[in-house]
């Protein structure tokens, strides 16, 4: 595997990368992690032959479960590819995607030795001089790093205001083509305008990244890379599947999640991006106070929103599925700077006044809310927080995880649009095979596009009778088509659908009538007009999908009339 240090890493990190490659006792480390896992995985791999013939769906289950267990006990890069791969219909058949989904990381915190010692030795200074309350059990606990709750001394936020002033606002971002969403360089908020930890709220989250975790997960790319390629030519009917490309990809989703200033640089970014939403926000992250090892944030005080989840319907579930799928719909559409791990214990729920949305609700309502053990204790405080003139506020945190589509692929991604707005089958099938990273794999590609030439038809049916349909169950069907029939997509574009199926899930769960669809007509709207007011080639076509696009905006309000009078 090729030694890549990205650029944008500082000097620490790169070096803390390079050790880990040319420690003289890294092949010995290499040979004992490759006998480790042949221990866990040999015993599969020699008694999958008898599963296969078996074929007993009682044994197929055991099997697989036992597989499961196994991947769980290899660490966190092989539980994170569990994972992943989980998510990647389009490539292996839908039961083994729903065993993987199974996994759970087994990963047990750090000490807190260990997080002391880190602080110290980053800072300088004893614990007591950095925080003035810290608490010693970490409230999450990660593949790749911890987070706890403190609030920082008054001193140590005097001894950064100078550091703070000194920190660049100058980030890289995408250069997206035709200016479809932001220039090539954008400044980022200065610290002054972000709601960091200050002397009048000192609480923040502090995630630390665990030891040695950087040399296990560059360890274990390296031998997954090795497999991926051997596969690649000992099973040439193997090659379709870009496994060497895929662990590639998953390779650059794993090291991005070892630098916290990456993660950092992200919430900067959704700060920027959000900043004039008010009921929509991310902690914003104390950068002169981090480092590749540590993230400092401001804390987030509120509620998980498995909790509306689980006890029900309340007065604001239509409101909260709004916001989560206009957020993301906006980030997509609009920013091309994705969080892609929204799964919902990263989408947390506070309350701010209706008339005062800068007024957030008082941290002993949400400890009453967190003590609500029973379906009738929280309708009566949702009715209460209704009735005293509140609205839902959301936060996204854990913001390691993010996706955008670099230059060739927005190409894609606008061209295939265009195709979908005009419903023409024949054309996204075209363009699905001959955009493919291997085009010359596909198997039966009249049979694909018949398929999807007839299911565009049934989408376009469905939209003309105003019917609802998921956008999971859209996806569900393209990923079924393009593994059938060979046809390679972008494992970006599955990233972006698998989030925007998350997000999808979570809102139908609070607000079954929820449209998509509809909800996304504002936000393309304004993305094309975007391209008409640029300089770009393709503005009569653009102007064509913007007007379909108001056509159908005026459908859906003809439509929801028609619906309220009967």
């Amino acid at each position: 595997m090729q030694l890549i240090l990205r650029r944008e890493w500082p000097d620490s990190l790169r070096s803390q990368v390079v050790v880990a490659y040319y420690n003289p006792l890294f092949p010995l480390k290499l040979l004992g992690r490759l006998a480790y896992l042949g221990y866990l995985y040999l015993p599969l791999m020699l008694t999958f032959p008898v599963v296969y013939v078996a074929d007993n769906p009682h044994l197929s289950n055991m099997w697989i479960k036992w597989a499961v267990s196994r991947i769980e006990h290899s660490g966190p890069t092989f539980t994170k590819l569990g994972q992943w791969a989980s998510s990647r219909t389009d490539i292996f058949p839908p039961f083994v995607c729903n065993a993987l989904a199974k996994l759970q990381s087994e990963v047990k915190p750090h000490s807190f030795r260990y997080t002391q010692l880190v602080i110290e030795r980053t800072f300088g200074r004893p614990m007591n001089r950095i925080f003035s309350a810290f608490h010693p059990n970490p409230i999450g606990v990660g593949a790749i790093a911890q987070v706890y709750k403190a609030s920082l001394a008054p001193e140590f936020l005097d001894s950064l205001a100078p550091r703070e002033a000194m920190v660049p606002q100058i980030t890289q971002v995408p250069n997206y083509e035709d200016d479809i969403v932001l220039p090539t360089a954008i400044e980022l908020p200065q610290p002054e305008q972000l709601d960091i930890p200050d002397h009048q709220d000192p609480r923040c989250a502090v995630k630390i990244i665990h030891p040695n975790v950087r040399e296990l997960v560059l360890t274990d790319l390296l031998i997954m890379e090795s497999v991926a390629r051997s596969i690649e030519v000992l099973i040439p009917g193997a090659h379709y599947l870009s496994l060497h490309d895929e662990v590639v990809t998953f390779g650059t989703m794993m090291k991005s999640q070892l630098n916290m200033l990456q993660e950092a640089r992200n919430l900067q970014l959704f700060n920027l991006n959000f900043k004039n939403w008010r009921n929509v926000s991310f902690p914003a992250p104390l950068l002169a106070a981090s480092t590749p090892d540590i993230l400092i944030e401001k804390f987030a005080d509120a509620l998980p929103i498995q909790a509306f989840l689980k006890f029900g319907p309340t007065p604001f579930d239509r409101k909260l599925s709004t916001l989560g799928l206009s957020a993301f719909l906006k980030m997509l559409l609009l920013d091309n700077h994705v969080h892609t791990d929204l799964h919902p214990g990263n989408i947390l729920v506070t309350f701010t006044k209706t008339n005062d949305d800068s007024q957030f609700i008082d941290s002993s309502v949400l400890v009453k809310l967190r003590q609500c053990h029973t379906k009738q204790d929280w309708d009566r405080e949702m009715v209460k927080l209704q009735d005293t003139g509140y609205q839902p506020h959301l936060y996204f945190i854990d913001a390691g995880l993010i996706s955008h589509l670099e230059p060739a692929m927005m190409k894609n991604f606008v061209d295939l649009f265009q195709a979908v707005t005009r419903f023409d089958g024949p054309l996204i099938s075209e363009l699905m095979i001959t955009r493919s990273r291997t085009p010359e794999t596909v198997v039966d590609a009249d049979g694909f596009k018949l398929a999807m030439s007839e299911f565009i038809r049934t989408v376009q049916h469905n939209t003309l009778a105003f019917s609802k349909f998921t956008v999971s169950d859209i996806l569900a069907f393209v990923f079924d088509q393009v593994r059938t029939h060979h046809v390679k997509i972008e494992g970006e574009f599955v990233n972006i659908g698998v989030g925007l199926m998350l997000v999808e899930g979570i809102g139908r769960q609070l607000e079954p009538e929820m449209d998509l669809l509809k909800a996304a007509v504002p936000f393309l709207t304004q993305a094309i007009e975007r391209r008409i007011e640029g300089d770009v080639s393709s503005n009569e076509s653009a102007l064509m999908q913007w007007l379909s696009l108001e056509f159908k905006n005026l459908a859906y309000a003809v439509a929801e009339l028609v619906r309220i009078n009967h």
